[in-house]
């Protein structure tokens, strides 16, 4: 079956310095003409989705090592919590290890 690939380029920010990600996503003929008639654009859709859960992901890790609510920090404020996780011990901790 022929494949259609499409390319979606997600920021991923970092306190210390900005990091960018280049993400290819393999998608069937089928999967990406289905993913059109739905959506504005696949990518749209993809960089919306992707968005959506590290934001969830960076709230859930803030309320997680802060006795503060997330939804009452600015973005820098996460973003200083954030940056002094361990980053790989909290992945542990979420996924039950």
């Amino acid at each position: 079956m022929l494949k259609k690939l499409f390319l979606l380029s997600v920021i991923v920010l970092m306190v210390s310095s900005a990091h960018a990600a280049t993400i290819t996503i393999n998608l069937t003929e089928t999967q990406l003409n289905a993913l059109t008639a739905l959506t504005v654009t696949p990518e749209a859709w993809a960089q919306h989705a992707v968005e959506n859960k590290a934001n969830r992901m960076i709230d859930r890790i803030v309320e997680n090592n802060s006795d503060k609510r997330a939804e009452k920090l600015t973005v820098q404020e996460k973003e200083t919590i954030v940056a002094t996780v361990d980053l790989v011990a909290e992945k542990n901790k979420l996924e039950g290890k």
